[in-house]
């Protein structure tokens, strides 16, 4: 089809960085489409960073109401066995959530993503069961120690603050917790306070 011959070309392209903008509007025409399983079902060879480093872009600028990158994010990390990596994405949009989506179904999401982002963890080395909190510097990107390759201590010597499992626990029982309350109260669909915690009058 179209989008194998359009593959084909731009991979073959000898020129680095005609072939990265030839993968952005790749990845945002399919995206576009709707066409999400093709575009995860291509190899992308020595070009995997640029796609995630074009997805993670993308995710980080868009509208979380009708975002549905992160969850491509996850579902392609998953696909390749990289649950550290699916667990970040998670967790990223969990925390964004809490900022700028607080309404019944931004808490429901967070619950969600939080869950998912726990399992995957629970899929990973032990010793590795810990993520980078998200931080809007694009110099303390995370997204180098997501392999494993990178120690905890060397994290903190970085400045970069990491969150251990027990704590996105405790951030998941947190929204859990809001969640059932915003149920029983009736207020499902209206707005929530925006900080994480309780509101001044609970």
């Amino acid at each position: 089809g179209h989008n194998e011959d359009a593959y084909a070309a731009m991979m073959s392209n000898p020129d680095l960085s005609r072939r990265k903008d030839s993968l952005r509007q790749f990845l945002v025409t399919l995206f576009d489409r709707g066409q999400l399983n093709q575009l995860a079902s291509y190899p992308y060879t020595d070009m995997i960073d640029e796609v995630e480093s074009i997805i993670e872009s993308r995710a980080r600028s868009a509208d979380l109401s009708v975002n549905n990158y992160y969850d491509f994010l996850y579902s392609f990390h998953v696909g390749k066995e990289n649950f550290r990596k699916a667990a970040q994405v998670m967790y990223e949009c969990g925390i964004r959530l809490g900022h700028e989506l607080t309404n019944f179904d931004g808490l429901k999401k967070q619950v969600e993503v939080f869950l998912s982002c726990i399992n995957c963890l629970y899929l990973v080395n032990p010793k590795y069961q810990w993520l980078i909190k998200p931080c809007p510097s694009p110099a303390n990107s995370p997204k180098r120690f997501h392999d494993g390759e990178a120690k905890e201590e060397d994290v903190e010597r970085m400045g970069m603050e990491v969150v251990e499992l027990s704590k996105i626990k405790k951030e998941l029982s947190l929204s859990q917790a809001r969640l059932k309350l915003t149920i029983m109260s009736g207020s499902a669909q209206g707005g929530l306070p925006a900080s994480p915690g309780l509101s001044e009058a609970e």
